[in-house]
């Protein structure tokens, strides 16, 4: 991206360099929120480099600069990308998601190791998933997780952003494994899963010795594609 970068000033059309560049600025982003996760504090480079530059062998740069160049980064190609939809390209859309994403991550991040600046990065995150919201043109997905990660039609699928397709026809395949998680769930990952309107399972009355089968009343439906619980009959 920075080589792009670079020398995208030589193409004189100034929206096609504006498009691409904000290509370029979307991955940077992205590639520094990966290490930003991994490392906190890393050194940001803006221009190519050689195998013997001595700017690989400088000081690390602070986190907040980091992750300000980021934002600076991706408010640019919030900017220049279409906004269109489209599930295999970076649009508009694709950008904000990664700015709510990377927001939320540093201002959780922030807020639980007592730095400051939490407030201000959550806001950011609210505002950016709020416009992808309102204006995307997205929704949950209603049918079953198997009819969301395991479909060949994808022109019904309202939730997905940006996908990676896997299909005999591009020779692109995925291997998993089919496990039969039922027996081997944590309470607390049954516990993570919200009511219908949003709140949390953990904070009504009595959830903790609430019946089997009372605890999937009015949860999120997700939650009975990965449980079995109808007609369940325990042993005595």
């Amino acid at each position: 991206f920075n080589t792009l970068l670079e020398y995208s000033g030589n193409c004189k059309d100034t929206d096609v360099r504006n498009r691409y560049d904000a290509v370029a600025r979307f991955f940077r982003a992205y590639f520094y929120f990966e290490k930003v996760k991994r490392f906190g504090d890393v050194p940001w480079y803006a221009k190519p480099l050689g195998s013997a530059d001595p700017e690989l062998k400088r000081p690390r740069d602070s986190r907040e600069f980091v992750m300000q160049r980021m934002i600076e980064d991706i408010d640019f190609a919030i900017r220049y990308l279409p906004a269109e939809r489209d599930l295999y390209r970076v649009t508009k859309w694709t950008a904000l998601a990664l700015k709510s994403r990377f927001c939320l991550f540093e201002g959780t991040f922030r807020k639980y190791h007592g730095i400051e600046g939490a407030e201000d990065f959550l806001k950011v995150a609210e505002e950016a998933s709020g416009d992808v919201l309102a204006n995307g043109g997205f929704s949950l997905h209603s049918g079953s997780y198997q009819s969301l990660f395991n479909s060949q039609e994808l022109k019904d699928n309202s939730e997905m952003i940006l996908f990676r397709e896997h299909t005999a026809a591009l020779s692109e395949f995925t291997a998993y494994n089919v496990l039969d998680l039922n027996w081997g769930l944590s309470r607390d990952l049954v516990d993570s899963y919200l009511m219908l309107d949003g709140t949390p399972f953990t904070s009504l009355p009595g959830n903790e010795t609430m019946t089997f089968d009372k605890q999937f009343e009015n949860r999120d439906l997700r939650l009975t594609q990965t449980v079995s619980y109808t007609h369940l009959t325990l042993p005595t």
